[in-house]
């Protein structure tokens, strides 16, 4: 059961890769679905063995590496976490598969798409299930390619050239530091997998600080955490390293759901997550993910803002959330940013194919300024867009709300004073007025989506409505059971998961021990502790929420009655226009200063060193090339000397003879 995913998904790329052609489209389209379902259901299986029974598995298969003291095998963990993420990718993978049959139908390589499909699959159930860093690097990097390989999967656009070049380019960053990571890792602890580690990192915590500094490298430690985090922000789409994810936009939407919504981009929080133990040690670290987090929050909640494309509104929305979640994980609250990136994969993959949906009958229109009156045409998709945008900014007894308000109630409550043990309080001041913003934010563009694309008046061309399409229930299907696990995931699993009390993620991660008075009564002190700040802080929280959302319903009417006057007064004010261009333009300085600073001294040097000298120069010389071109030259100088002439072979005899005796005579004498 354990290695059904697996296998499925293997299964499913080889047998399309290869056969493909002989199955033909239809066949093809069977098999894949048909190999995702049984990942599912087995995925459901161990979801409900691992972690409704709370129980954990190891599997040691075979030897990978044995080189001296090196020792890797092949193993694989499956624990709440991963049996979490295995869940939520084999979901999402079912139902990009079954929307896929009918969004590229028509698309001549079809067959090749559900191939790379089924392939990005594999590598992301190999990277959430593997228990070591090697392993798991190994993922990390399939999914990488996979990524690369479907955002360009339209070639010939130059567009999508470009896009998928950046990714990879960013992608490297946080590629080379994970790969940092375990060469210090394993210099350290002399192993890489991660229940050794975990347990070699918990006895050095009951030992005092003298004996730890004599046994353990406090500063290879620290370098473990900080490339650690440098590999989750690449992955992640953090600020600085986020330029590639609205530009993967240019791939099938199908891609943009299963990829850069809800599994691929998870990666990095998943990375930080199973690795919580590194960080207990190194206070600095949560600085650094707070201050990261909430500037992503902020800034793609601002780009997001000002876009004009449906699907990089919601792309720059994916950067905002996964902001959101690495704030939780610099305030150690691990679990409430997994519970969040549960929740956020549902609503994120039935936003994405929703806008899919949109413009598959618009003839691959995008920009939203040409929709509008689309309520009339497809009031399926409106009820989809309008589950998932209200998921997305929390509202009331959908699933963004169970997850999302927690984590604007972990940035204020009392449960987080112990943070100022660590931290001068002004660096959770900074993260509060940031996320607070980016939370307005969100109503705001949210709205003007739902807006823009059903309510507005329709600013398209006329014609379109001649020739509208509209999609089967292969499409329809998906989406309907996605907008069900966005109204119902939050609430059926939120006592599960980060309920007071709950046992769900206490083989997973570390728990912080500051609530520990007893160590043999664990959660029953934190249960306690959280029980008496919550009735401390109901009344601010409700305070706060209805806020926000009498803000949410103040964007509404502001928007339909269309107020002109505000905001030609506002425009006309000089710092406005330029604020407006500066964040219309996606901060362009920050591409900018990324291209000069990065992007051009790794293309000089890959080109004119890399390729240049070593691969067309020393290579090559030394190279096959380079020992055919000498023999070439040595039979044309050869030929050469082919005259014909008997003098010119006796002349050569003689002078041959000469050296010989010369030679002969040197060696007697010496």
């Amino acid at each position: 059961m354990y290695f059904v995913p697996i296998w499925c998904s293997f299964w499913s790329f080889w047998v399309l890769a290869c056969m493909g052609k002989h199955l033909g489209s239809r066949g093809c389209y069977l098999f894949s679905i048909f190999n995702m379902c049984l990942c599912s259901l087995s995925s459901i299986l161990i979801f409900y063995e691992i972690c409704l029974c709370n129980s954990i598995s190891y599997i040691k298969c075979f030897d990978w590496l044995r080189l001296d003291i090196i020792s890797i095998k092949w193993g694989f963990i499956f624990d709440s976490l991963s049996s979490s993420m295995l869940l939520i990718i084999t979901l999402i993978s079912l139902c990009a598969n079954i929307y896929s049959v009918e969004y590229m139908r028509m698309d001549p390589h079809n067959i090749r798409f559900f191939s790379y499909l089924s392939l990005f699959t594999f590598f992301m159930i190999f990277l959430v299930v593997s228990d070591n860093l090697l392993q798991l690097f190994l993922g990390w990097e399939g999914v990488g390619i996979c990524s690369y390989l479907l955002i360009n999967f339209w070639a010939t656009r130059v567009q999508a050239n470009k896009a998928a070049i950046l990714a990879v380019m960013t992608n490297k960053v946080g590629d080379i530091a994970l790969l940092i990571c375990c060469v210090i890792t394993f210099t350290i602890f002399k192993t890489l997998d991660f229940p050794i580690i975990n347990s070699c990192i918990e006895t050095c915590l009951l030992i005092s600080t003298d004996i730890r500094n004599i046994y353990f490298d406090t500063v290879c430690y620290n370098k473990v955490c900080y490339f650690l985090v440098v590999a989750a922000i690449g992955k992640s789409a953090q600020a600085g390293l986020h330029i590639w994810l609205p530009e993967a936009m240019e791939g099938p939407t199908p891609v943009s759901s299963l990829i850069h919504a809800a599994t691929m981009v998870t990666a990095g929080i998943f990375l930080l997550i199973r690795c919580s133990y590194f960080f207990s040690n190194v206070t600095n670290i949560f600085i650094l993910l707070i201050f990261f987090g909430s500037i992503t929050a902020f800034f793609s909640s601002t780009i997001g803002l000002l876009q004009t494309d449906i699907k990089k509104v919601i792309a720059y929305s994916t950067c905002s959330q996964l902001g959101y979640m690495f704030v939780c994980c610099g305030f150690s609250a691990y679990n409430n940013s997994m519970y969040h990136l549960f929740n956020h994969a549902f609503f994120k993959a039935l936003l994405f194919l929703t806008a899919g949906y949109i413009i598959h009958a618009l003839h691959n229109e995008q920009d939203i300024r040409k929709m509008g009156s689309l309520l009339k045409l497809l009031p399926f998709s409106y009820i989809m867009m309008l589950v998932g945008s209200l998921s997305l900014i929390g509202f009331p007894f959908f699933s963004g709300f169970y997850s999302k308000d927690k984590i604007i109630e972990l940035c204020f409550n009392n449960y987080l004073h112990y943070v100022n043990i660590f931290f001068t309080y002004k660096y959770i001041i900074f993260a509060q007025i940031l996320c607070i913003i980016a939370v307005i934010f969100t109503l705001i563009y949210s709205t003007k989506l739902v807006f823009y694309v059903f309510l507005n008046s329709y600013n398209g061309f006329k014609n379109t409505f001649n020739s509208f399409h509209f999609s089967s229930i292969c499409i329809q299907i998906p989406l309907f059971f996605l907008s069900f696990l966005s109204i119902m995931s939050g609430y059926v699993s939120s006592d599960m998961m980060v309920g007071i009390g709950s046992m769900f993620w206490s083989k997973s991660f570390f728990i912080d021990t500051f609530f520990l008075n007893d160590s043999n009564n664990i959660w029953m002190n934190k249960a306690s502790f959280m029980i008496h700040t919550e009735y401390n802080d109901y009344i601010r929280n409700i305070a706060l929420m209805w806020t926000i959302y009498f803000i949410f319903a103040s964007i509404i009417i502001v928007e339909y009655f269309k107020y002109f006057l505000f905001y030609s007064i506002i425009s006309s004010l000089s710092w406005f226009r330029q604020l407006f261009l500066i964040v219309s333009k996606k901060y362009i300085f920050i591409n900018r200063l990324l291209v000069l600073t990065f992007f051009n001294n790794i293309f000089f040097f890959s080109y004119n060193i890399v390729y240049k000298l070593f691969d067309k120069g020393v290579i090559e010389f030394l190279g096959p090339f380079g020992i055919v071109s000498n023999i070439k030259m040595l039979f044309c100088f050869q030929n050469k000397l082919q005259s014909g002439l008997i003098y010119h072979y006796a002349g050569f005899m003689f002078l041959t003879l000469i050296f010989l005796i010369h030679f002969l005579f040197d060696a007697l004498y010496y």
